[in-house]
């Protein structure tokens, strides 16, 4: 190729064929193909060229065939590296993208899941509510020993089937991450006594002693949930309660330790009941685990209790667990933390107001509901409660109905047919509708929608009370008596002129025999949308 050259000049073009080799390595690896190509073009002329000089030339012509091989391997090496970090940035981001969709999945399947658990609410509690209602009312009416017997057991089995459906519910809350622990001043004494006084007479009936007790040195006040504690104290002394025949169940609160940020509190509620074999101990806390070997009543029921309990502590940041010795008993345990309290709490004893006939005298109430059972039930309670009632079947109808004539408070169900009551209770608020002592009128919810996302619409749209279903007559009337006052001074007939409605708009002109003065502004009766 250069068969005129000097020895330094080869040595140059060598040197040069070498390094542009050598600086091609890098921007030509990622393709393996392109980069043998290069060096082949740009190397092997050379080196055979060299091969075939006379003299000494064949220790540079192996030289350039070595140095030809050292690039080939390096550029196979460097190829091999790329497509391993292309690879695995691959693989990095295609698993990025599937941990995204499933979390997209998975937010799309817990959103189905809270909407078709919404819905099962309403609809089981809907007619829940038909059934215990009705049995109350009958179970407060002339029967004979016998017929009050199977209302009873009527009662226990819906109370039971209540509890069902309320388990179901707490635990699909708790997994939606949607249970939330409350931190506020409770009495521990307080709240244990209360646990235990609710199983007092079940307890009694069986013949069994129920005790409980604190530890000196736990603190009189501390910070935390006093509904879920007492939640899952109720749960593991019914369960004590069902499973023991003889003997007794004691509760036992203690010091576990104390922490920078509190205490943390050990619960044991022991019993004398059968024991639970060893090898279903660890799966007691599952989700629907019961034990069916013993002649105890433990399992019977959802199997749902142990496990709401397990994910209530779990939330309170504590343990829970179970030592039992079969024939001997069960001892249940679960550890909790709870906050230092900055103040004394005030305990106020108070007896609940209780339904008098001279608060609610001449009360008119106003029910909404699209259900003709619940109508029916709802009705006869008002009645029982020696309430005026009137019946509507639906938003439109009842904003009729309040334009019409004055009432004393609005019992609202929140899914209604058409509008909602949530945007019946709005336009309510919006026209300033009064009660017939002048205030705002009140309006309750009557639901079957328990979650607290309901509760909070509800109140939000302007509601006044929030009462799920099913509803029991004393809760009724306790939720009533805040609401209703004295309305003997009341005028029941107003003279003032009312808008007549229809579901398309709403006029302001006088019903016959009333006003004829007119609401309207300047130009007469305006026409306003009823809907916003």
């Amino acid at each position: 190729m250069l068969p005129q050259a000097q020895g330094y000049e080869v040595a140059m073009l060598l040197v040069t064929l070498l390094s542009v080799s050598s600086a091609a390595a890098a921007s030509l690896s990622m393709h393996l193909v392109s980069y043998c190509t290069f060096m082949v073009i740009m190397l092997v002329p050379s080196a055979i060229w060299l091969s075939l000089q006379p003299g000494n030339t064949q220790v540079v012509a192996a030289a350039m065939w070595a140095a030809l091989g050292v690039l080939l391997v390096t550029g196979y090496l460097g190829w091999l590296s790329n497509v391993r970090f292309i690879k695995t940035k691959y693989d990095l981001e295609h698993a990025l993208l599937t941990a995204a969709e499933a979390k997209t999945v998975a937010e799309d399947a817990s959103r189905a899941k809270s909407r078709f658990l919404a819905n099962m609410s309403h609809e089981v509690r809907t007619p829940l509510n038909g059934v215990l209602g009705m049995t109350e009312i009958l179970g407060a009416s002339n029967l004979d020993a016998a017929q009050r017997r199977q209302v009873e057991l009527l009662q226990q089995s819906a109370h039971h089937l209540l509890g069902v459906v309320n388990g179901i519910l707490d635990l699909a809350k708790v997994e939606a991450g949607r249970m939330i622990i409350e931190q506020r001043p409770l009495q521990l004494a307080v709240v244990v006594s209360e646990a235990v006084e609710l199983f007092r007479d079940t307890a009694s009936r069986k013949g069994l002693r129920l005790d409980y007790s604190l530890s000196a040195d736990i603190p009189a006040q501390v910070t935390g949930d006093v509904l879920r504690l007492r939640q899952v104290l109720a749960n593991l002394i019914s369960n004590a309660v069902k499973c023991t025949a003889t003997g007794g169940v004691t509760i036992s609160v203690r010091l576990e330790r104390q922490i920078d940020s509190g205490y943390c509190l050990r619960f044991e509620v022991s019993d004398t009941g059968a024991g639970i074999p060893p090898e279903q101990q660890e799966n007691i806390f599952g989700a629907f685990a019961q034990i069916n070997d013993l002649e105890a009543t433990r399992g019977v029921g959802t199997g749902l209790g142990l496990t709401i309990a397990r994910e209530l502590v779990s939330l309170m940041q504590g343990e829970i667990g179970v030592s039992s010795e079969p024939g001997v008993g069960s001892t249940f345990w679960f550890t909790a933390i709870f906050g230092r309290a900055q103040q004394a709490l005030v305990v106020e004893v108070s007896t609940p107001p209780r339904p008098t006939a001279k608060r609610r005298a001449g009360a008119k109430v106003l029910v909404v509901e699209d259900n003709a059972v619940n109508r029916a039930v709802i009705e006869a309670m008002l009645q029982r409660l020696q309430l005026d009632v009137a019946l509507a079947h639906d938003a439109e109808a009842a904003l009729v109905m309040l334009e019409r004539q004055s009432y004393d408070a609005v019992l609202m169900d929140c899914r209604l047919p058409g509008m909602d009551g949530l945007e019946a209770t709005r336009i309510i608020r919006r026209r300033g509708l009064l009660s017939r002592s002048g205030g705002a009128i009140p309006v309750i919810a009557l639901t079957a929608n328990a979650f607290e996302d309901d509760k909070r619409r509800a109140l939000d749209a302007g509601m006044d009370a929030f009462l799920p279903k099913p509803i029991q007559i004393g809760a009724l009337a306790n939720t009533l008596d805040q609401w209703l006052v004295n309305l003997a001074a009341v005028d029941r007939e107003s003279n003032a002129p009312r808008i007549r409605y229809d579901s398309q708009h709403e006029s302001e002109t006088a019903e016959p025999g009333e006003g004829t003065g007119s609401a309207a502004g300047p130009g007469g009766g305006a026409s306003r949308h009823a809907h916003s």
